[in-house]
């Protein structure tokens, strides 16, 4: 069994709060990333493709499953992030 990111910080002896890190920055599936560009696409083909190119933040959950980070969605639909 892996460690959880708690178990790691208790190894390392690190008290940041990352509970309120984690509820600060949601992640998103694909469909989450569509309704905040105003996107519309079937498959997370596009979520990914923005990620590869380095325009939003991918988290790996599992082999099978990635989520987006929501502020930097977010940053991307204010334009801050060069397209």
């Amino acid at each position: 069994m892996k460690p959880n990111l708690t178990q790691k910080q208790a190894a390392s002896g690190s008290n940041e709060d990352t509970t309120a890190t984690a509820q600060a920055d949601r992640l998103l599936t694909f469909r989450g990333v569509y309704e905040l560009t105003g996107n519309a696409c079937k498959t997370g083909h596009a979520a990914l493709r923005l990620a590869r190119a380095g325009k939003i933040r991918a988290v790996r959950i599992n082999e099978r499953v990635i989520r987006y980070s929501e502020s930097s969605v977010r940053a991307l639909v204010a334009g801050r992030v060069a397209k």
